[in-house]
């Protein structure tokens, strides 16, 4: 079988360190179930590897699942490759560190000044550790104003739904993008109460939408009977994704130990980036053809991230009103 995927944009995560505790995240996830013993894993992307992805793919996103990219020793070294190979990167970052003044971010924007930064500010700089905790809100601001290509990424939570206008003025005072992010990450936890939102800005931005308590987490009851398998990765909807273990895999949504007997397959010592000359020898091997193969001819057999995130169910006909994180940029 011939699986036909885009080579536009890839995702990394490229270091092992985070200053946040955010309660959602996913190295949360990890350290209080102790997955692995000691609760985080990981390796900081050897440069080696960057060089080899930038052969493959025209952007790369530098986007943490456990860290923070700002984190890796020789951050600006890679924007340094990324520069001189004529690719564009995309740094995803959130956290802040005393260790890391302001000429750090200045340095990083002349190297590389066609790269755009997304910066997590949930709120206003002093509401976003409400989530964010331990980020210097001030700081972070700061920062993204100075950055040649900035977008302000804002997720939603009901302590900062009515400072969106306030936000959007900022926004356009220093010419940055605001995109508001809607998760589906509500659990059913005591917290989620608290943090939830009530209030949706739809699709428009004059158009505020009321958001019923369960509407936005339709897998929590849910059978593999009720969906029909929709892989974005093989429809072109989702990137490959690179791990801090130093492995690709179909996305970034399938990294994480809790499901790793359904992904060995991809994290064979024989897979690993440095031990190979080229991406293509990885992603064309009969192991990944066999993983898009069975997607199709036995998808009740695919991991459970699979069913997780690439179903029908976002169709509103059929099953309402749509689950999947929501992104509206004002």
């Amino acid at each position: 079988m011939q699986v036909h995927r885009h080579e536009q944009h890839i995702t990394c995560d490229i270091a092992k360190t985070c200053t946040l505790d955010c309660f959602a995240c996913r190295r949360q996830t990890y350290k209080h179930r102790k997955i692995p013993p000691g609760g985080f894993r990981g390796q900081n992307m050897p440069l080696s590897d960057l060089e080899k992805l930038c052969e493959v793919y025209k952007t790369v996103g530098f986007c943490g699942q456990v860290s923070d990219p700002i984190f890796h020793p020789q951050f600006h070294e890679l924007l340094e490759i990324m520069e001189r190979t004529g690719r564009e990167c995309h740094i995803h970052t959130a956290a802040t560190s005393p260790k890391l003044k302001m000429d750090f971010y200045e340095k990083a924007f002349e190297i590389h000044p066609r790269g755009k930064w997304f910066f997590g500010l949930d709120g206003l700089p002093d509401e976003s550790p409400m989530y964010r905790t331990n980020q210097d809100g001030d700081f972070l601001f700061e920062a993204m104003t100075k950055a040649p290509n900035a977008t302000w990424q804002w997720i939603v939570f009901r302590f900062n739904q009515d400072s969106i206008d306030q936000g959007k003025e900022l926004a356009d005072k220093y010419g940055i993008q605001l995109q508001l992010n809607y998760s589906n990450r509500w659990w059913g936890h005591p917290a989620d109460m608290d943090y939830e939102p009530t209030e949706m800005y739809w699709m428009a931005p004059d158009t505020k939408y009321t958001v019923p308590r369960t509407s936005t987490n339709h897998y929590r009851n849910w059978g593999k009977d009720d969906f029909e398998l929709w892989p974005k990765c093989i429809h072109l909807e989702q990137s490959v994704a690179y791990v801090n273990q130093g492995f690709l895999l179909p996305c970034c949504w399938v990294d994480g130990h809790e499901y790793e007997e359904d992904v060995t397959v991809f994290t064979q010592e024989k897979f690993r980036l440095e031990n190979n000359d080229h991406v293509y020898d990885i992603i064309q091997s009969d192991e990944w053809m066999q993983f898009y193969d069975d997607l199709i001819r036995k998808p009740k057999e695919a991991p459970i991230e699979c069913w997780k995130h690439c179903t029908n169910m976002h169709d509103h006909e059929k099953y309402g009103k749509d689950s999947r994180r929501k992104r509206v940029n004002l």
